[in-house]
């Protein structure tokens, strides 16, 4: 029996893991929404957009998630990321975000 999670594409971006992308395939993966998730590490569904966003990358959350997903930590734990590719990715996807986040308001 394979196990899905033993081929998992990490988002890399000069060699380096994407710890806020590796968190969000893993989730999709799993076939979890932001809130099942939520629900199953006890985080709230800000804290896990956070982390999939790359603005917090706390141990102890990462731990969490990786618990509620059944993946190991090693997935996520890997290097600081660094270079404008992965720059203008997480730009774009706060703005997304926020674009979102503002249609909802009105």
């Amino acid at each position: 029996m394979t196990n899905a999670f033993s081929n998992l594409d990490v988002v890399m971006c000069r060699g380096r893991v994407d710890i806020g992308g590796a968190v969000r395939q893993s989730r999709q993966i799993k076939g979890y929404s932001v809130e099942d998730l939520s629900l199953t590490c006890g985080l709230t569904a800000a804290e896990i957009t956070r982390i999939e966003l790359g603005v917090d990358v706390d141990p102890a959350r990462l731990r969490r998630i990786a618990a509620a997903l059944q993946v190991p930590t090693s997935t996520f734990r890997l290097a600081k990321q660094s270079g404008p590719r992965l720059l203008q990715a997480r730009l774009h996807s706060v703005k997304q975000s926020l674009e979102h986040s503002a249609g909802d308001i009105v």
